[in-house]
């Protein structure tokens, strides 16, 4: 497995103790941008079709701007996370996607605890986007946003997959 793959990951970690704590962590090691929000994956349900995420976002000083809230960039980021891990966990292991915009509202100052939650369905080859809800720890929405992705099929890997044979010097040709 070249990939961290959302699926297997979760539901082999979730029935452990601290698995949800041990999967954030693995997937800081994976995505260190994405580590230093210090975020903790709280649920992902996937189901054939569609998948709920919760991710959740601990006050922190470095995360934190001039005025002693979230920075906005942090926010940013923490919608990324929580809708890419929506689109990961139903999308099937022959498609890849890349995040190409993410819009963001800001409605209210976000401190303390965070919760991102994002409602993510089945991708198709093509553009696709998902919704993204941060609430407070009072239940206040403090941000919403988007995430669009370019969703497609991977191309094959390997040498045998190779239409240029020719540019291989040492893979021999056999009559058979």
């Amino acid at each position: 497995m070249n990939t961290f793959d959302v699926r297997f990951w979760w539901n082999y970690l979730k029935f452990l103790p601290f698995g949800n704590t041990l999967f954030s962590f693995f997937l800081g090691l994976v995505v260190p941008y994405t580590g230093s929000l210090r975020a903790k994956v709280l649920t992902i349900d996937s189901y054939t079709d569609e998948s709920h995420v919760r991710v959740q976002m601990k006050d922190h000083w470095f995360l934190r701007n001039h005025i002693r809230c979230f920075h906005a960039a942090a926010l940013a980021n923490l919608m990324e996370l929580t809708g890419s891990l929506a689109l990961l966990s139903v999308m099937p292991g022959d498609m890849a996607c890349i995040i190409t915009t993410v819009t963001c509202s800001y409605l209210k100052k976000a401190r303390g605890t965070l919760v991102a939650e994002c409602v993510g369905d089945s991708p198709i080859e093509g553009p696709h986007q998902c919704r993204v809800y941060i609430k407070n720890s009072r239940g206040e929405l403090v941000a919403e946003g988007k995430c669009f992705f370019q969703v497609k099929l991977k191309k094959p890997r390997g040498w045998f997959f190779n239409s240029e044979r020719e540019e291989r010097p040492d893979v021999i040709d056999r009559p058979w």
